[in-house]
């Protein structure tokens, strides 16, 4: 993956921004706290709970942003929005899609610490 697609998965001047303890710090926390969540969008979108797949996708995106997750964050941003809306159409495909970018994300994130 050349430096251009990884800029569109992880916005790499937000890590700058940090220190390198820091920026590891952040990494472990989103790589344990992460797969939890999409785990629970998983499960709410099994449930049809529009409203806690709202909530979890909005406490997400935070993360996500926080790790300069752009693609990460936007997804989540689309699910937030659909939970808000009571849209569930095609949630389990952008759940699926998250979890490919979260993939992504950390294969990135670990070659740059």
């Amino acid at each position: 993956m050349n430096n251009d697609m990884n800029q569109d998965i992880i916005d790499t001047a937000i890590l700058q921004e940090y220190t390198p303890t820091l920026v590891n710090k952040l990494i472990a926390m989103f790589q344990e706290q992460a797969p939890q969540s999409i785990a629970k969008l998983k499960h709410f979108a099994t449930e049809k709970n529009a409203e806690k797949i709202s909530k979890e996708a909005h406490y997400l995106k935070g993360s996500c942003s926080a790790l300069g997750g752009t693609q990460l964050a936007a997804i989540c941003k689309q699910l937030q929005l659909k939970g808000e809306k009571g849209d569930l159409n095609n949630v389990e495909t952008l759940i699926e899609q998250l979890d490919q970018s979260y993939a992504q994300s950390m294969a990135i994130l670990k070659r740059l610490c």
